[in-house]
């Protein structure tokens, strides 16, 4: 089962369908059965939600969470919370971070400046995972960060409930790619092991403070031991559903598939609609999965995109534009500040060609990542973005959704009264 949020047409705050997420926790510690919590973050400020997380550990043994963060919630700056709840140093609440490297030197300061050109990639999923005795029954994602800055954007959160097999599956690939990443020390470090990094780091610089970032982390892999890494076959998995997640990754020592850091996960294929109309089947990634939703699109019905940002370099874009070149109405709704070159490009492309392609955006910021087919009942959400970063260098992931009507219902609801609320074209 599928239940969307958003912040723009929910009654229920996103906030506090987080909250309530983590309240369902005890009543489930109360049965005595072994609860596990995994929870993936790119940002997470909210101490109240960070408090509930402590208490539950505390009041149910039973009860254990593990938390994968990015590497950017490595200090207490900003209020961020997982550094806070690592350095407690509990049991049954553990806490890895994002392997990366990516700062740069401030001499004058004689301080490490983060700086997202010289990341490795960011852990850019929200997803939290409730297992019961090693079992995930319940799912909750979307765009919305743990943050009150997120509480002012256009923002959705989506809760899975795995009642089928298709939810089941959804779950169970989410799981995977959780267990690959924490149990990966090239991938994430735990926190003890991030400070002795972060020092690492910071030594390097006053040795030499010219010395760059790529050669830090050259010398930093001397001591990654990969000597046991194998090469992996992968075997095609043709999936069926109608409901599969997409994954993005890049391995910071070695080059590795980009969709996803599990076998399994880069095992599956699916069958993607191509431009001409015939269905083949290829690897599920996140840029296949939109490409599925674009190409399916049919003429004289509407496409709405909503995206936080959309890069003219990415296939996304070119198949935007000739889904209206096929008359499909191609609706945009994006956020103005971190789209202005596209805007121009798309708006120009419009008029040029009298293609039914139209842009709106608003003064709030628009960090929602969707794409909704209503006539065909699609739907694409998750936390990529359309850019290069997001499909090449971060860590991602997309739901597509087919022939599910009221999901894409309530989408469209959401799309449309943001749409009618805005006036800037």
């Amino acid at each position: 089962m599928i239940k969307p949020f958003f912040s723009s047409s929910s009654e229920t705050k996103l906030i506090q369908v987080v909250y309530s997420f983590f309240e369902e926790i005890t009543s489930l510690a109360q049965k005595n059965k072994k609860i596990e919590i995994h929870i993936m973050t790119f940002s997470f400020t909210e101490k109240f939600i960070s408090d509930r997380l402590l208490e539950i550990v505390k009041a149910h043994k039973n009860v254990t969470i593990k938390i994968i963060a990015d590497w950017g919630n490595i200090s207490e700056e900003a209020g961020r919370r997982v550094y806070s709840l690592a350095k407690l140093n509990l049991e049954n609440l553990q806490v890895r971070f994002k392997y990366d490297q990516p700062y740069l030197w401030d001499e004058t300061h004689q301080k490490l400046l983060w700086n997202y050109n010289t990341s490795l990639g960011l852990l850019h999923h929200r997803t939290a995972v409730v297992l019961v005795d090693k079992k995930p029954i319940k799912l909750l994602t979307g765009s919305f960060n743990w943050t009150k800055s997120a509480t002012k954007n256009h923002e959705n959160l989506i809760l899975l409930t795995a009642f089928k097999d298709s939810d089941s599956n959804l779950l169970n690939d989410f799981e995977e790619e959780f267990e690959v990443i924490w149990n990966d020390s090239n991938l994430t470090l735990s926190f003890k092991d991030s400070l002795i990094h972060l020092g690492l780091v910071k030594s390097y610089y006053l040795e030499n403070s010219k010395i760059t970032p790529k050669e830090i982390h050259d010398k930093i892999s001397l001591y990654k031991d990969l000597s046991s890494a194998k090469s992996i076959k992968f075997n095609k998995r043709l999936l069926q559903d109608k409901a599969v997640v997409a994954f993005s990754s890049h391995h910071p020592f070695k080059k590795s598939r980009k969709r996803g850091f599990s076998k399994s996960i880069n095992d599956r294929y699916f069958m993607m609609m191509k431009n001409s109309g015939i269905e083949k089947p290829v690897p599920i990634t996140i840029t296949t999965v939109a490409l599925d939703i674009i190409f399916r699109s049919k003429p004289n019905t509407i496409l709405r995109v909503a995206m936080f940002a959309l890069s003219v370099r990415v296939p996304e874009y070119g198949a935007l534009i000739e889904a209206a070149r096929r008359k499909v109405q191609v609706k945009l709704l994006l956020d103005r500040k971190t789209n202005v070159y596209a805007i121009e490009k798309l708006k120009a492309i419009a008029v040029q060609e009298n293609i039914p392609l139209e842009i709106r955006f608003g003064k709030r910021s628009m960090h929602q990542k969707y794409i909704v087919d209503l006539c065909l009942g699609n739907v694409l959400t998750g936390t990529a973005n359309m850019t290069t970063d997001a499909s090449n260098r971060h860590a991602e992931h997309r739901f597509i959704f087919r022939s599910n009507k009221p999901l894409a219902k309530s989408f469209a609801c959401d799309f449309d009264e943001i749409w009618n609320r805005i006036t800037l074209r």
